[in-house]
């Protein structure tokens, strides 16, 4: 947080058929431990810090949330709170990346860290690495990613993929989201990921490499996973 800023924590609250439970009693928990930690902060840097925000839980992963939340007992407009905002902590019980996304490139400002079923055991685990070490290795595999026109992957069982990568670039998600970052401004929290989605074979006369067999342990059970053109 900079001088200046606002400050919002976002959490959802069960209801009716959704049914609360002790994980979720620790999240809402944690929010406000983490609410007080901020307040702590922006006495030194002179930021400010919100109510935490709450609004019913959506029930689904990524669904839509709803155009009203509340805040210290009053109904506010989602829109209205993130006009305002700068950066916004959703430390929910069901994933609001996608619709924070939305908002984010609504209100180009948002910084948002979405943690969806946050614990407060990931603080001395996940929440605890380097952050600047893990950039690093996040940014060597880019690289080598960047560079790459296919995986291949050997499994224990001596099964082998091969995973063709033209067409493709790497995304990184190294928990870094500071003020002058460039991009969509939504990070996940625990982060620590660099991905890439293998070629579908979408370019007429191009289709993808992709074949191998993947092995599928299920039970006692190996089922084998033929795949050639990227099809099973």
């Amino acid at each position: 947080p900079q001088p200046g800023e606002n400050v919002l924590i976002l959490v959802d609250m069960p209801h009716e058929s959704l049914t609360d439970h002790e994980a979720w009693r620790e999240r809402r928990q944690m929010a406000e431990d983490w609410k007080l930690g901020f307040e702590a902060l922006a006495n030194k840097m002179e930021f400010n810090v919100y109510p935490i925000m709450t609004y019913a839980a959506t029930g689904a992963h990524n669904g839509p949330l709803p155009d009203i939340g509340e805040m210290d007992g009053t109904e506010i407009a989602f829109d209205d709170i993130f006009a305002e905002s700068h950066i916004v902590v959703a430390m929910t019980e069901y994933s609001a990346t996608a619709p924070l996304i939305e908002y984010a490139r609504k209100f180009p400002h948002l910084r948002v860290a979405s943690m969806p079923g946050v614990s407060p055991a990931m603080q001395d685990t996940a929440l605890a690495v380097d952050h600047e070490k893990m950039a690093e290795r996040c940014n060597l595999i880019d690289e080598k990613l960047s560079d790459a026109i296919a995986a291949r992957v050997l499994f224990v069982t001596g099964h082998q993929m091969y995973f063709d990568l033209h067409h493709r670039h790497p995304e990184v998600d190294d928990g870094m989201l500071h003020q002058d970052t460039s991009g969509l401004g939504v990070i996940n929290l625990p982060s620590g990921e660099t991905f890439i989605a293998p070629y579908e074979g979408e370019i007429e006369d191009q289709p993808s490499e992709t074949h191998g067999i993947i092995p599928l342990q299920c039970g006692v059970t190996r089922a084998l996973i033929h795949v050639s053109e990227n099809r099973v």
